[in-house]
């Protein structure tokens, strides 16, 4: 009988290929003043701490 041809994949496979495209993931923001003005536009993949960063920053 000849060996089947299909392999099995760990399940544990999809997460670390998930993982691997969150890391992968960029998000282009735009910063706009409070008259709808564009200050800056940017790229990050940690969007939630980018944003911190930019109102810590106002002052």
């Amino acid at each position: 009988m000849a060996k089947s041809m299909t392999r099995k994949i760990r399940p544990d496979y999809y997460d670390r290929k998930r993982q691997r495209q969150r890391e992968r993931t960029h998000v282009l923001y735009r910063c706009y003043d409070r008259t709808l003005t564009l200050l800056y536009v940017g790229m990050t993949n940690d969007p939630e701490s980018r944003f911190i960063t930019h109102t810590s920053q106002i002052g």
